[in-house]
């Protein structure tokens, strides 16, 4: 009985020490990886979100210039339809065809 409780507590040790090197050389490691990667994700979801923000501020931004855009193209048709009434009025002859 004696030499199985040692069998018993030499397998103890053994797998206590494996465990330890497993912990050492693998856990500890892979643990300090995730946190510097979660540290990583997190601060990309911070850029992400500022640039999301920045995304937001030029569409915005573009929109007031389109609503501009238009509002000049519309005031542009209607300055040329008034310069072609101007021409087409200047250019009729006065007095039944006879130019003063």
């Amino acid at each position: 009985m004696n030499e199985s409780l040692e069998v018993i507590v030499e397998m103890i040790a053994i797998v206590s020490f494996c465990c330890g090197v497993v912990n050492y050389t693998v856990i500890k490691p892979l643990k300090t990886s995730i946190d510097t990667l979660s540290s990583e994700v997190r601060d990309l979801k911070k850029v992400l979100d500022e640039v999301d923000r920045r995304v937001d501020v030029v569409d915005r931004r573009v929109d007031e210039v389109d609503k501009r855009v238009t509002l000049n193209e519309e005031k542009l048709k209607t300055l040329r339809g008034e310069v072609n009434h101007l021409k087409t009025y200047h250019t009729q002859p006065i007095n039944g065809g006879k130019y003063s």
